[in-house]
């Protein structure tokens, strides 16, 4: 088992933008609660690791990379990576204002955007993040799918961040799927949640237009494989 991820101690606190809703009482209430609620629930899970000596060594140490996995995997995953300081990018409506009070008391940062709005900006200032020094946290085909289908933003943050991509998947032992675009996971209470990792994926910097299919091709196979060893544990498992 590997312990809660390192921080590095040369970066200040990652980022937590203020938005208009910020203040908002009913937004500060679902903070606080859905944090009080992960630490309840999470702390029953039991965490296994099946990933490369790499990328333990780079969660203990708390190094700067893209950390990649799928839309539903994100509660798991979440839980298991709190305290790294990531940076993750959540929505400008309602739904992402709610998610950012919570995961920000887990410990993680925020850029605000999506594929629909403000996308682009978001995607720069991950980018200027990433060069900084703060690890990154994408689900590559959310916030609305294809499920299981990479989208491009990730490989050009990692490409003008400089940051490796670490592909990682969760099999869930007990629990349910919501019935959502991405079939999200929620663990039961004391279950066993499987983290896999695949090793870093390394992003040349000048990347031909041409070229660029291609490395979102690997980063999508890599995905495939780490997804389909958890899917496979989870399947020895019942």
């Amino acid at each position: 088992m590997i312990a809660q991820c390192g921080v590095r101690g040369d970066r200040p606190t990652p980022p937590r933008p203020v938005t208009a809703l910020s203040g908002h009482p009913r937004y500060r209430w679902i903070g606080r609660a859905g944090a009080l609620v992960m630490r309840l629930w999470g702390g029953t899970f039991r965490l296994e690791w099946d990933v490369p000596e790499s990328v333990r060594a780079i969660k203990q140490s708390g190094e700067p990379v893209v950390y990649a996995f799928w839309h539903c995997h994100m509660l798991p995953i979440a839980w298991a990576y709190r305290g790294c300081g990531a940076v993750v990018l959540a929505s400008q409506h309602g739904d992402g204002e709610a998610v950012s009070q919570v995961i920000h008391r887990l410990g993680y940062g925020t850029v605000r955007g999506s594929t629909t709005r403000g996308g682009v900006r978001a995607a720069v200032e991950m980018a200027r993040l990433g060069r900084a020094g703060y690890p990154l946290a994408f689900t590559p085909d959310g916030p609305r799918g294809p499920r299981h289908k990479l989208q491009p933003g990730i490989v050009f943050v990692a490409q003008h961040s400089g940051l490796p991509i670490v592909p990682l998947a969760a099999g869930v032992r007990c629990g349910r799927r919501l019935d959502s675009w991405d079939r999200y996971e929620l663990p039961a209470p004391f279950s066993r949640i499987h983290i896999v990792g695949g090793e870093p994926i390394a992003i040349p910097a000048e990347i031909p237009r041409a070229e660029r299919p291609v490395w979102e091709s690997r980063v999508q196979e890599a995905m495939d494989v780490v997804e389909g060893r958890a899917e496979a544990w989870v399947g020895t498992r019942r």
